[in-house]
C-alpha cells in the first residue's frame, strides 16, 4: 500500500510546485507522529492512514528527483516495470 501510494505522491508532485522542502517537513511530522502512537487494535485504521499520508508526503518529496531522472533518461519508468 505504501509504495502505491507514494507512487501517487509523485505523480501529483509533477503537478504540484511544492518543491521538496515542504513535503519533506510533513513526512518527518507524520513519521513522528506514527512513532508516537501505541500499536493497538483500536486504532489501526488511524495509524494506516498516517503510513498513507506519510508516503503520498515522501511522494511528493521525490517528484522533483523523478522529473529529473525522467528529463535525463525516459526509458528508465518502463524499465521500473519490467
Amino acid at each position: 500500500m505504501g509504495v502505491l501510494v507514494c507512487c501517487l505522491g509523485t505523480l501529483t508532485g509533477q503537478y504540484l510546485p511544492l518543491g521538496a522542502l515542504i513535503p519533506s517537513l510533513a513526512y518527518l511530522g507524520l513519521v513522528v507522529w506514527l512513532l508516537s502512537m501505541p500499536s493497538l487494535s483500536t486504532n489501526k485504521p488511524q495509524r494506516q492512514r498516517v503510513f498513507a499520508g506519510a508516503a503520498f508526503a515522501q511522494g511528493l518529496a521525490l517528484a522533483p528527483l523523478a522529473a529529473l531522472a525522467g528529463h535525463l533518461n525516459a526509458s528508465l519508468f518502463p524499465m521500473a516495470l519490467v
